[in-house]
């Protein structure tokens, strides 16, 4: 089934650099990663994941808390999320905007071990594209102005996220979250415009498509 979408194109002036992704619809970020909280532990208690992707607690059993910090000595602990896992609040998730280790506990149970972390990569730069593979990753017109689209195969039916990075690895714009396909061939229109219908100045920009766990990149070129 062929799919396309098309975005409004908003005129405004063009500018150099773009707010991270905790000011640009923070909603989900490229990826959802799951940590699951099984007695006095997480499992996994250790995650790598992307700039602007978010990871999700899920509650088992007990009453636990997810802090971040690496103990209650921390000076930072609490700063960046404190929250309850509980048969009330069984879900708790986080989408992390820049990339560093971020330590974390649950408060009950930090003398038992209860800990983990959350290492953060920098988004992938634009001369570190992953290798074309399965999903047939390709844009069309490339360079292009004022729009190309996005074009990938789905082996099977999944749910799709594309997003547009510069070349420092900010992200720009979000073409896709979370979003229901079938298997088979789909395009992604971007318009040269970031989340805010802001247009982008010219030059190299990265699009990234994951689903149906795989995850391939693209360089494109917003010429003038």
């Amino acid at each position: 089934m062929m799919s396309r979408f098309h975005f409004p194109r908003i005129l405004l002036p063009a500018f150099a650099s773009v707010l991270l992704v905790a000011c640009l619809a923070p909603a989900a970020g490229a990826a959802t990663h799951v940590v699951t909280q099984v007695d006095m532990s997480f499992s996994p208690p250790d995650v790598t994941i992307n700039v602007g992707d978010t990871v999700q607690w899920v509650w088992t059993a007990g009453f636990h808390t997810i802090t971040n910090g690496v103990d209650l000595a921390d000076p930072t602990v609490g700063k960046k999320f404190d929250a309850s896992l509980n048969p009330t609040t069984t879900t708790f998730s986080y989408t992390f905007t820049s990339p560093g280790t971020v330590a974390y506990f649950c408060r009950p149970h930090l003398l038992f071990g209860m800990t983990g972390t959350v290492t953060v990569q920098a988004a992938s730069g634009i001369d570190d594209v992953p290798a074309r593979g399965p999903l047939a990753l390709a844009s069309a017109p490339n360079p292009f102005n004022p729009r190309t689209l996005i074009g990938y195969t789905l082996p099977a039916a999944a749910h799709v996220d594309a997003a547009v990075h510069d070349a420092a690895g900010r992200l720009v714009r979000q073409l896709a979250v979370s979003l229901a396909q079938d298997a088979g061939r789909h395009e992604l229109a971007w318009d040269g415009a970031d989340d805010g219908g802001r247009m982008m100045p010219a030059g190299v920009y990265l699009v990234t498509v994951s689903g149906a766990g795989l995850r391939e990149g693209t360089k494109v070129t917003l010429a003038k």
